[in-house]
């Protein structure tokens, strides 16, 4: 635990160099400079994966594929380009630590670099980011992580309507991850300033999806007549883990912030088109993580949209003044930090205990 607690406060120590946007504006964005002082943000996090040592669910079966291209794997086994990062890891030398540097220094620098660049508070969205459990994430979807924080980085596309970085982006995330071909419409789709009546039907149908098991049942049955044979099997084996419904306390803190989303709805809505992308991109991580609680790794599709919380939370907060303000993000904060601990007590995604190559 202590690892990530030296990386969790390196982060927001750095953060607080900044200086936080307290008007409400949506358009914002900070100079180049902040390019390098992300960099020294997030070297730490990068050297922690890099070093790890039987760290993260999936850690053997990242090893396991290193290996499988030392015996002479075909670059299509995995996609493209994770699979000539492996065989490059293998050629030079570097062994498995080559590969998960690379992994963690793509999966955390386009993160790091937009909180630092467009973060309404910078500080407060280091809180979420480790709140929301990213870091022990990053230890176990490596090539899911590789896609979502490029996918991340490339979201302001959106908004000042770049559709060719845009589409590039989405292609050089699906090297990683092909899951990120799904993120090509949403370049149209997230721009929409949709009615908060039909945002609460949305959340509404998310609820019901998710306590509502015989919806559930019917949807993977369908789901695996129309996905790639690729992920075909991932509804079966959801199937075959699908008990009872049970209901945490992360279930209920994804209500709170939805029923927070459909709150600033119609403020962010008469803000810039940067707001709306950055509201409705978090929303639907929410919806999708809501109707799909008790799905096994549905979750990293949510990733996608979830991870721009991050922004959501310090640019909602941006509307408010005064005391109102200071509640709303002690207790954003707050939450965060107790999610956080909470996430090392359990080992999510079996990040804790770490151990680095190093003991």
């Amino acid at each position: 635990m202590i690892p990530y607690l030296y990386v969790f406060s390196w982060s927001v120590l750095l953060s607080l160099c900044l200086k936080p946007y307290l008007y409400k504006s949506s358009c914002f964005r900070r100079g180049p400079s902040v390019f390098w002082l992300a960099v020294l943000a997030g070297l730490p996090l990068i050297a922690l994966h890099a070093f790890r040592e039987n760290v993260g669910t999936d850690y053997n079966a990242y090893v396991w594929i290193y290996e499988s291209f030392i015996d002479g794997a075909s670059i299509f086994w995995f996609e493209p380009l994770y699979s000539l990062l492996n065989i490059l890891a293998n050629f030079l030398g570097g062994g498995v630590v080559l590969v998960f540097g690379v992994a963690a220094l793509l999966s955390t620098l386009p993160i790091y670099v937009r909180i630092f660049r467009i973060s309404h508070l910078p500080w407060l969205s280091f809180f979420i980011l480790f709140g929301m459990s990213y870091p022990f994430f990053q230890t176990n979807g490596v090539r899911s992580a590789f896609a979502i924080a490029l996918i991340f980085y490339a979201t302001p596309f959106i908004w000042r309507k770049k559709l060719l970085p845009w589409i590039l982006y989405v292609f050089l995330s699906a090297g990683f991850h092909y899951t990120a071909f799904i993120m090509i419409p949403f370049y149209w789709l997230l721009r929409l300033r949709l009615n908060v009546v039909f945002a609460c039907f949305a959340f509404a149908l998310a609820v019901l999806f998710s306590t509502n098991k015989a919806f559930s049942v019917y949807f993977l049955e369908f789901s695996s007549t129309i996905l790639p044979s690729v992920y075909s099997h991932y509804p079966d084996r959801i199937l075959g883990m699908l008990n009872d419904f049970k209901f945490g306390f992360g279930y209920g803190w994804y209500l709170i912030s939805a029923i927070f989303v459909l709150f600033f709805w119609e403020r962010l809505s008469r803000l810039c088109e940067s707001a709306v992308v950055i509201r409705n991109s978090y929303f639907i991580g929410l919806l999708i993580m809501i109707a799909f609680y008790h799905f096994f790794a549905a979750g990293r599709l949510a990733w996608f949209f979830w991870i721009s919380g991050i922004l959501f939370w310090p640019l909602a907060a941006s509307q408010l003044s005064g005391w109102n303000r200071a509640m709303l993000v002690s207790f954003i904060a707050l939450m965060h930090f107790i999610l956080f601990f909470y996430a090392m007590y359990v080992g999510s995604h079996d990040a804790t205990p770490y151990n680095s190559i190093f003991h």
